[in-house]
């Protein structure tokens, strides 16, 4: 049983690790999503650790103590994405003053296209912000 809570602790540990290793496959950057997911499992794999085996070793120490890093790493990493952390962004207000809204006009054209008029027209009646 205590095999058992190591592999699941090194599967968590593996998981925070790898994402920072600056490689674009997603082999590697598969560890950057599931973050509430590891976190459950290397909590899970800690009080597994702690509460069903005797801490006695150098390895034991150092790999509960590794599994503490990893929970407080993923901890940091969920928490701005939570109610707990302030917001950055203020509130939109609504409003119906035509000054707080912006307009935005996208349109596909082909590369061959030669209608040069019918674009502009198109751009003068809409009056976008940004084209």
């Amino acid at each position: 049983m205590k095999w058992l809570a190591i592999i699941i602790g090194v599967l968590g540990i593996i998981l925070t690790v790898k994402p920072f290793f600056r490689h674009a496959s997603w082999f590697v950057r598969i560890g950057d999503f599931p973050r509430l997911q590891i976190l459950i499992v290397l909590v899970f794999a800690l009080f597994l650790f702690f509460f069903r085996f005797d801490v006695q070793s150098v390895f034991d120490y150092v790999f509960a103590l590794s599994l503490f890093g990893c929970v407080v790493y993923q901890i940091v990493s969920i928490l701005p994405f939570t109610a707990l952390y302030p917001k950055e962004v203020q509130s939109a207000r609504a409003g119906d003053d035509d000054d707080t809204n912006l307009s935005i006009l996208i349109f596909n054209i082909l590369m061959d296209n030669q209608k040069y008029d019918e674009v502009i027209q198109l751009i003068e009646n809409y009056d976008p912000d940004i084209v």
